[in-house]
C-alpha cells in the first residue's frame, strides 16, 4: 500500500474558520467517566510512623478532574460550546458525587447520567512525590474500578438513550476504556445498527475491532490487538501500522483514524490513506489527558465539517497542547491552539 497523500499542514485562515465554527456545534459523549485524583506528597514533611515501618506521604494539595469520557466532554467545554452532553453511568459513591459537582461546574449536559447501586465510579488517585529537588515522581496509581459485567439497568438505559443522541447531535464520541464499563457487545450491536444515522467517533481501548459504520480511533497499539493480537510490535515500522489500518477499515467498513504519538496519524479508509505528520514535542511531557484532547478537537472539527485529514491536523494541535501541562488532566482551548500553530509555523494570526 502506498501513501496516496501526505498532509503538511493547514493553512491559518482555514484553521481560524474550522475554530470558530466550533462553538455552535452539538455534541455528545457516551461511555466510560472516570474521577481523576492528584494527591501531591511534599516529602520534606515526611516522618516515620510509629505502627508500620514506612515513611508516610504527607499531602498537601489535593486536586480532582474529570477523566476518560467526562475528560473529552470537558475538553469540548474548553474549546467553547455551548452545548455538550455526556451520557454515562456513576454509582452513590463519594466519587460518582465528587464526579457529578465537577461536570455541572463545567456546564456539562447530564440529563442522561444513570445512577446504579451497584456501579462503582471508576476513578484513578495518582500520588505525587517532590522532595528537595523541584523534580515530582508520580507513585503507583491506585484505581477504583468495576470487577463484574454492567446491570441490565444500566444497559437498558444507555441503549434507550444512545439511538436518541446519535440522531439528534452533530457528532457524538464512544469512550470505552474500562474492561468492565458500559460499552459491553449490547450496547455496541445497538452502536453498530444506529452510527449510519449520525457522526459517530469510536475511541476504545479493548474493543476496538467490534464496533462498524463508525469513524474509528485506535492507537497503534489498538489496531495491532484488532488485527494480530499475539505478535509483538518490536521492530515494526510505519509501513506495518498501514497495512494494519488498511485491513481494520476494510473488515469493518470504516473509515480509521490510526494515532501514532509523535508520529502524527494516518487517516484510511479503505483503499485511501492519508499521513498527517505532527512536530515532535520537547521534554518535559505528561501524555495523561493528550487522546481526550485529540478526539475532542478532531470530532468537533468533523461536526464542522472539516476534512478529515483537517480535522486530525487540529486533533494533533490539541494533543501538543496538553502533552505539555505536566501533572494534570489537561485540556487545549482555541487560543492555544492557535498558539501551538503559530509556534510550530510561524504564521501571524490575527486573534
Amino acid at each position: 500500500m502506498s501513501i496516496f497523500k501526505t498532509y503538511d499542514k493547514i493553512d491559518h485562515e482555514r484553521l481560524k474558520t474550522i475554530l470558530e465554527k466550533m462553538k455552535e456545534a452539538r455534541v455528545a459523549v457516551i461511555g466510560d467517566a472516570v474521577l481523576d485524583i492528584y494527591w501531591e506528597a511534599d516529602m520534606k514533611l515526611s516522618e516515620l510512623s510509629r505502627e508500620t515501618p514506612h515513611y508516610i506521604l504527607p499531602i498537601v494539595e489535593e486536586r480532582f478532574s474529570p477523566g476518560a469520557g467526562a475528560n473529552v466532554a470537558a475538553n469540548l467545554k474548553t474549546l467553547g460550546l455551548n452545548e455538550v452532553t455526556l451520557l454515562t453511568s456513576v454509582g452513590n459513591d463519594w466519587r460518582g458525587e465528587l464526579l457529578i459537582e465537577l461536570l455541572l461546574k463545567e456546564n456539562i449536559n447530564i440529563d442522561y447520567l444513570i445512577k446504579d447501586d451497584n456501579y462503582i465510579t471508576p476513578a484513578y488517585c495518582k500520588p505525587i512525590k517532590q522532595g528537595l529537588s523541584d523534580i515530582k515522581m508520580e507513585c503507583p496509581r491506585l484505581d477504583f474500578k468495576n470487577f463484574n459485567k454492567i446491570s441490565r439497568y444500566i444497559e437498558k438505559h444507555i441503549i434507550k438513550y444512545l439511538e436518541l443522541i446519535i440522531k439528534n447531535y452533530d457528532s457524538v464520541a464512544i469512550c470505552d476504556q474500562q474492561k468492565y464499563g458500559l460499552i459491553n457487545n449490547n450496547v455496541i450491536k445497538q452502536i453498530n445498527i444506529n452510527s449510519s444515522s449520525g457522526l459517530v467517533i469510536v475511541d476504545s481501548r479493548r474493543q476496538i475491532g467490534k464496533f462498524k459504520n463508525a469513524i474509528l480511533k485506535p492507537n497503534h497499539i489498538e489496531a495491532k490487538n484488532a488485527i494480530n493480537p499475539d505478535e509483538n510490535i518490536e521492530g515494526k515500522n510505519l509501513d506495518y501500522y498501514k497495512q494494519i489500518g488498511v485491513k481494520l477499515s476494510k473488515r469493518q467498513n470504516s473509515p480509521i483514524v490510526l494515532t501514532l504519538g509523535q508520529n502524527g496519524a494516518l487517516w484510511i479508509n479503505k483503499e485511501e490513506l492519508i499521513e498527517i505528520p505532527t512536530q515532535p514535542a520537547s521534554a518535559p511531557l505528561d501524555i495523561v489527558g493528550a487522546g481526550d484532547a485529540f478526539l475532542s478537537a478532531f470530532m468537533l472539527a468533523m461536526a464542522c465539517n472539516a476534512k478529515p485529514e483537517e480535522a486530525i491536523f487540529i486533533g494533533n494541535l490539541a494533543a501538543g497542547v496538553t502533552v505539555k501541562k505536566i501533572n494534570t488532566t489537561g485540556s487545549a482551548n482555541i487560543n492555544e491552539i492557535l498558539n501551538m500553530y503559530k509556534s510550530f509555523y510561524g504564521e501571524i494570526i490575527n486573534e
